[in-house]
């Protein structure tokens, strides 16, 4: 206990900012060996799971300014010396670390441990998300490591670790949510799909729902949910899914209520009761005044036509193109920027027939690739990689001679904007 208390001390201590990375990242690895040995005490485990939770404070407590100390060195001089605190690659490497321990699919990782490092995330979140948030290379972290982990944690056995799982998703989608939102349409679709299997363990499904009861309690879920996911094309619609879905539980099979449907009824009548509410403060003109209003049925009329449009064009692309004139979501007549603008923007599309419109050599269709062209985004890229990102958004059909004339499209704009550009000149 001395030696974990000692430990501790060393970071928290006003010399703390002399240890390096490698220092930190050593202490923070000891300590939680201690955290997760089965053959030692209770007393033991928890203290230094404290300590950890301490540690970690103290480190990400300079995360939001990342402020350089100052100390003067006694000597003849009287020198000034200036340290940095714990920079962000210590907190890169912390949050990795814990991150990595975390991972169910790797074998060395014991539950307890799968537990601890995800405390240690939970506390770090609880205390220091709105700091994170400017901190971009733990950002990057978090979605994409840590939102993949919480996933894979939903087919977990271990209740414990459910529940703070739900928990860290929870806290995430408060603090950070402008920064997860596809992430969060992953994660909400695994709970739906925890919930429905049927070997999911009862109480398991209990707590998946109730998480569900807790997002449609906020104030703005349901506004957000709508807006956000019904109204995108790239999204599912996640605001009728969860009407559905609630509805679903919420209605007992030959009138045996458990607490499945309570809790279902709970979630929909907080739904319900948000809408109710947004519709009062409408009506009393108590929306925030500083927000443009924005007509959330014509964003989701455009929605259902775009789809409807992709299932048109998946078989008659000269009729899609009709079809959105007719509904003046495409200019008539028609331009070459607005089909290649279609082309580029619209999710779901078939690539053998953007593949197909691209590739025809007359005027009509040069143009267009012209335009597809030029919506592409090359910065920071190799002349490789723009062509194999590129040649990823559609298929080809034909000779090397339609190849060659896309390359020649996209080497006019790409050599402009790539890393390489001046190497590929020469």
């Amino acid at each position: 206990m001395l030696i974990i208390r000692v430990l501790s001390e060393c970071v928290s201590c006003r010399v703390g900012h002399l240890l390096t990375d490698d220092h930190i990242n050593e202490i923070v690895q000891s300590i939680f060996n201690f955290a997760y040995q089965p053959n030692l005490t209770v007393l033991l485990r928890k203290t230094a799971e404290m300590n950890l939770s301490q540690i970690v404070q103290t480190i990400f407590s300079n995360v939001k300014d990342n402020r350089k100390i100052t100390e003067v060195v006694t000597n003849p001089d009287n020198v000034s010396v200036t340290f940095q605190r714990f920079g962000n690659h210590t907190l890169l490497r912390l949050f990795k670390f814990f991150c990595s321990v975390f991972d169910p699919k790797d074998q060395k990782n014991s539950e307890t441990m799968q537990f601890v490092a995800l405390t240690l995330i939970n506390t770090l979140l609880e205390t220091r998300c709105d700091t994170i948030e400017e901190v971009p290379i733990i950002l990057t972290v978090i979605t994409d490591d840590l939102f993949r982990l919480l996933i894979l944690q939903l087919r977990t056995k271990n209740i414990s670790i459910l529940i703070l799982t739900m928990r860290v998703f929870f806290i995430l989608y408060n603090k950070l949510r402008q920064h997860i939102k596809f992430q969060f349409e992953q994660f909400l679709l695994g709970v739906f799909m925890l919930i429905q299997k049927e070997d999911t363990p009862y109480e398991h499904k209990e707590i998946a729902l109730d998480t569900i009861v807790l997002f449609c309690k906020q104030q703005t879920f349901v506004a957000e949910l709508y807006l956000n996911y019904d109204c995108d094309i790239n999204c599912t619609n996640l605001f009728e899914n969860l009407c559905y879905f609630l509805h679903k539980y919420s209605c007992p099979e030959k009138w045996a209520i458990s607490s499945i449907h309570v809790l279902a009824l709970e979630g929909l009548l907080a739904f319900v009761s948000c809408m109710r509410d947004r519709i009062n403060h409408m009506k009393h003109g108590d929306l925030n005044r500083d927000t443009a209003p924005i007509d959330v049925g014509e964003k989701k009329r455009h929605k259902q036509l775009l789809l409807e449009s992709v299932e048109i064009f998946n078989h008659r692309p000269d009729d899609c193109f009709k079809f959105l004139q007719e509904r003046n979501i495409l200019p008539n007549p028609l331009t070459a920027a607005s089909v290649a603008h279609y082309l580029k923007s619209t999710p779901f599309l078939n690539k053998t027939s953007i593949g197909h419109i691209l590739g025809q050599n007359r005027d009509w269709n040069k143009q267009v690739l012209d335009e597809y062209c030029k919506l592409s985004d090359y910065e920071n890229q190799t002349f490789i990689e723009a062509t194999r990102s590129f040649l990823e958004s559609f298929r080809i059909i034909g000779d090397a001679q339609i190849l060659e004339r896309l390359i020649d499209a996209l080497s006019k704009d790409c050599l402009l904007y790539t890393s390489d550009a001046a190497d590929e000149e020469d």
